[in-house]
C-alpha cells in the first residue's frame, strides 16, 4: 500500500496523475456557516496549476448555490477524486485541500478543456461559472 503528499500537482507521481486524469467525477466539499461540511458530486478538469469546476446550465433550484456562497465566505475546499473496484487492490484516491475562487468569466482555454473531457457538453453550452481551485496540499492512497 502506498499513499503520500505533495503541495503542487505537479509533484504529483505519475499514477496519482493518471487516477486525476482517469476518474470523471469528484466530490467538492466547502464549509457551511456553521462549519459543517457541504459536498456535492462534481465535473472537473485538470488546467496548469489548477482544478477547475464548472457550474453549468442544468436545472438548478433558483437559488444561488450553496457551494458558490460558501466560497465566497471562505475560500478553503476539498475535492475527493477515486476509483472504486470490488477488487480492493485497484483501490485509489486523491484528496485535494485547495483553496478555490468563483470566476464569471468562461476564457476560452477552459470551455476548450471542459468539451474534450467531457462530451456532453455540446461546444454550444458555455458554463455561467467556473469554480477554480488552487490546490494547497495534496494527499493520495493506492493499493500498490
Amino acid at each position: 500500500m502506498a499513499g503520500g503528499g505533495v503541495r503542487a500537482l505537479g509533484d504529483l507521481p505519475e499514477p496519482v496523475r493518471a487516477l486525476l486524469a482517469r476518474e470523471r467525477r469528484g466530490v467538492m466539499t466547502t464549509l457551511n456557516p456553521d462549519g459543517s461540511g457541504h459536498s456535492v458530486p462534481v465535473v472537473f478538469v485538470v488546467i496548469g496549476d489548477e482544478i477547475v469546476s464548472p457550474i453549468d446550465n442544468k436545472p438548478k433550484s433558483g437559488r444561488k448555490l450553496q457551494r458558490l456562497s460558501n466560497i465566497e465566505r471562505d475560500d478553503r475546499v476539498t475535492l475527493l477524486v477515486d476509483h472504486w473496484d470490488e477488487d480492493w487492490t485497484r483501490l485509489a484516491w486523491v484528496m485535494v485541500r485547495a483553496h478555490a475562487a468563483v470566476d464569471a468569466g468562461a476564457p476560452h482555454e477552459l470551455t476548450t478543456a471542459l468539451h474534450a473531457r467531457y462530451p456532453q457538453y455540446t461546444p454550444d453550452e458555455q458554463p455561467d461559472t467556473w469554480i477554480r481551485m488552487r490546490p494547497a496540499k495534496l494527499t493520495w492512497w493506492t493499493w500498490e
